[in-house]
């Protein structure tokens, strides 16, 4: 979102910043839901093409959306898998303490 209310106030600023293609907002209510549109499709880097930043700002915006859209997807799955790793360490702990525990009592 904060990437979209970026783009909102680049465009009020320079209404030429951006190329809407054959969707041109008539109005600033219908520049929002758009420019919202844009941001999720730049942090999720499918960049469908219809809407293009024409200004140095806006595209090296669209390009530090792109990135954080990247870097946020490499570290939730980090975190995932980090998360996974460890519980299947603390299971395994487990389980041969469980074992240690069981052949000494049968000594």
């Amino acid at each position: 979102m904060t990437f979209g209310l970026f783009y909102i106030v680049l465009d009020y600023l320079n209404p030429s910043a951006f190329n809407f293609g054959s969707a041109v907002p008539t109005s600033q209510e219908q520049v929002v839901p758009v420019l919202i549109y844009f941001s999720l499709t730049c942090l999720s880097t499918i960049g469908f093409g219809d809407i293009t930043p024409l200004t140095l700002q806006a595209r090296y915006a669209a390009v530090a959306e792109g990135i954080t859209g990247q870097f946020y997807l490499a570290i939730l799955v980090a975190r995932l898998v980090g998360m996974q790793m460890r519980l299947s360490l603390q299971l395994r702990l487990q389980q041969e303490r469980s074992a240690i525990r069981k052949h000494k009592f049968n000594e």
